[in-house]
């Protein structure tokens, strides 16, 4: 190893130092220093994990629960530098590193939770919980570490650990070949447009950002729509020409079903299988169930109903819509029958018609700099959380931002804005938690992150979002929050160990500010003139909601689709082989889809399912953003029937308290009650959409 290298590895597994308690060395993060770095970790905190199974000394809070918990700072250090180049800048060699680290950590978890010396010391302290007098909070850590080793074998038969050791490996692999091949898709495969008449339809944004993606692909001329959504969606909104429509949507959904060596479908169907033989070594039937069983739905027969109910709602005034859908394509084109590359850009034509709106004048009054100082006011104005100045701290790309976030002057926490979407960075928006609060006392505060694909802007020009942009970051946004407030002590209390039924409340919540009047009022201005959001066109965006709130929502058609088949394909998944194409087909007949409509996630590019997302808690979990919208709308309406409603203070205070602040510190079930007095209201969802009066079978 060279001076440079020995130094980089160094500086990757030292204490992070600089301001708000030290921040990610990405400067020197490269990916043969994190591979080295990584492996490095993984010994030291092997080394930790083996002296506190062995420690002579009887078992107690302090030398098992909270010394298990502390072992591996080092490797949590550079997990963090390797989660955010292998999502963020997977390029070259970072992916083969990816390949040869994914398996590691996974490898040492199972090690850990077979150590029968260490899980018996963790027993003891669980059984004696309540007479040694230990806190609410550790008490709470206790139980998650020892559920926590459990769930990865703890208590099994030899030969079934060694067994479930192999198969986490073995799915840990197949995670990394999944997003490598979606990767690999997204930046190979483009439908290149070479005349003009093929930009008919198309915004001036759109067409240059379409001529910026050709050039990056070496083309002297042309306009690309590259297989991304920041490219893709626009294009299938606007383009008046029906059949490139059609080729950019078989582009798109075809993600990781192509045949060669980027096909996903073996890796999907071996996942499933693994995955259920995983559930039967623990005492499951099928995957679903072991998926479900610590979520607050419980069963997926539960989440299988949510999901159905809410179909059973929507389906009819979505069925009405895409019928006036059809009246227009009709009208274009006599005899043809609306298909999924018609749907966006049809509804796009009824709102034109219904309500004289085109999507340019709601993204002219949405500059990105406006939206974020919205998302600040509102941050501000409900947990008196601002945004103080861009800090320079190191990044992995010169278009990421690092904002100082405040609450009361002081320090509060690091915000980084990876907006942009680049080669190797993985689709869609999420936000990333780079380092929970460890000790605010001494200013060690929360590190986040907020990451999106929007099109890069022209030089000089403002980076104008759609709608479902601004949501998608004020739902992001909603995430950061929560690990900002997050007040837990250790990070298995915090907020990225919490299940997506109860993760994701937060951030849908978060959406509903973004369109208020207060907000778009001060906040949505057209970013030529200054002007404010005309009155008009506020009062239109809520009447569009109340017209088509199956396309509005995470309640819409495509979602529900994809979330019944998620729970399907895991109910199926029982250790057997199955075909998890065969097995969406036949889930999307049964529930009489209409054809017009496109899952949001075809399996094959499905990540949440299939990406290993927090240790697998969406697979099986797609529904539970349903279950969030249905929470989401029952504090909403405590928020609503306050004085000041979405602004009250008080009821924001209550919120944060027993929600936000908690993290995984108390059961989901617990602080939903401490909040609302009671358990949720499912038919809040509908009374949300406006639909409790729609239910049907379909």
């Amino acid at each position: 190893m060279t001076q440079t290298a020995r130094y980089d590895v160094e500086a990757l597994l030292a204490p992070w130092s600089g301001p708000f308690g030290g921040t990610p060395p990405f400067d020197a993060a490269t990916p043969a220093a994190i591979e080295r770095a990584y492996e490095i970790a993984v010994d030291m905190k092997r080394a930790e994990v083996q002296a506190i199974a062995a420690s002579p000394e009887p078992p107690d809070f302090e030398n098992t629960v909270a010394a298990l918990e502390a072992a591996g700072r080092e490797l949590r250090r550079v997990d963090c530098l390797f989660r955010v180049f292998a999502k963020t800048m997977n390029v070259g060699h970072m992916r083969e590193v990816e390949q040869r680290l994914a398996p590691l950590a996974p490898a040492l978890e199972d090690e850990t939770a077979h150590n029968q010396a260490l899980f018996e010391r963790i027993d003891t302290v669980y059984e004696t919980r309540h007479a040694r007098g230990l806190s609410v909070e550790q008490q709470r850590l206790t139980t998650v570490l020892r559920d926590r080793l459990r769930r990865r074998g703890a208590g099994l038969e030899p030969a079934a650990k060694s067994r479930l050791a192999e198969l986490n490996g073995r799915l840990a692999a197949l995670y990394a070949a999944f997003n490598q091949n979606l990767l690999a898709e997204e930046e190979d495969r483009a439908v290149i447009l070479a005349n003009e008449a093929d930009l008919d339809g198309l915004g001036e944004g759109l067409r240059a950002a379409l001529a910026a993606a050709a050039a990056d692909r070496g083309l002297a001329s042309g306009w690309a729509v590259a297989n991304t959504r920041a490219l893709v969606i626009p294009f299938l909104t606007q383009s008046a020409r029906r059949e490139l429509r059609e080729r950019v949507w078989r582009m798109w959904v075809s993600r990781g079903a192509n045949p060669g060596s980027c096909d996903n479908r073996p890796v999907i169907a071996e996942i499933l299988r693994l995955r259920g033989e995983k559930a039967t070594l623990l005492g499951f039937e099928n995957y679903a169930q072991l998926a479900t069983v610590d979520r607050m739905a419980g069963t997926p027969e539960a989440a299988v109903s949510l999901v159905r109910r809410v179909l059973g709602a929507v389906v009819r005034p979505a069925r009405e819509r895409l019928s006036e859908m059809q009246a227009l394509l009709t009208a274009d084109d006599p005899g043809a029958t609306l298909a999924p590359w018609d749907r966006r850009y049809y509804r796009e034509r009824l709102l034109r018609a219904r309500f004289d709106l085109a999507a340019d004048q709601v993204r002219a009054h949405l500059p990105l700099e406006s939206v974020l100082n919205g998302m600040s006011w509102v941050a501000d104005r409900l947990f008196k959380i601002q945004f103080g100045g861009d800090v320079a701290v190191p990044v992995v790309h010169p278009d990421i931002r690092a904002i100082a976030v405040l609450r009361g002057g002081e320090p509060a926490g690091l915000l980084w804005l990876d907006l942009f979407a680049r080669p190797g960075k993985a689709g869609g928006g999420w936000m990333d938690e780079y380092r929970p609060a460890e000790d605010r006392q001494r200013g060690i505060v929360p590190l986040v992150s907020i990451n999106m694909n929007l099109a890069p802007p022209r030089p000089g020009e403002p980076t104008l979002l759609s709608w479902d942009d601004a949501r998608v970051l004020f739902h992001e946004f909603g995430h950061a929050l929560n690990a900002l407030c997050c007040e837990a002590r250790y990070p298995s209390l915090g907020i990225l160990e919490l299940h997506p039924d109860i993760l994701e409340l937060p951030s849908t919540l978060n959406e509903r500010w973004l369109a208020t009047p207060e907000l778009l009022q001060r906040f949505a201005v057209h970013y030529r003139t200054g002007a404010p959001m005309p009155e008009k066109l506020i009062d239109t965006l809520q009447a569009i909601r109340t017209f088509d709130p199956s396309e509005g929502s995470t309640a819409a058609l495509d979602y529900l689709a994809t979330a019944a088949v998620d729970l399907e394909l895991h109910l199926a998944a029982d250790g057997r082989e199955v075909d998890p194409v065969q097995i969406e087909r036949e889930v999307l007949a049964r529930l009489n889809i209409p054809p017009a409509v496109d899952p949001f996630h075809g399996a094959t590019h499905f990540r949440h399912a299939f990406a290993g997302l927090l240790d697998d808690r969406y697979a099986a979990g797609y529904y539970c953003y349903l279950w969030a919208e249905a929470l989401a709308a029952d504090i909403a309406e405590a928020f609503e029937a306050a004085p000041a409603g979405l602004y009250d203070g008080e009821t924001a205070e209550r919120y944060r308290a027993a929600i936000l602040s908690t993290g995984n510190g108390v059961p989901a079930a617990q602080a939903f009650r401490d909040f609302r007095g009671r358990d949720p209201d499912p038919a809040a969802l509908l009374r949300r959409l406006g639909l409790e009066d729609r239910v049907t079978s379909g």
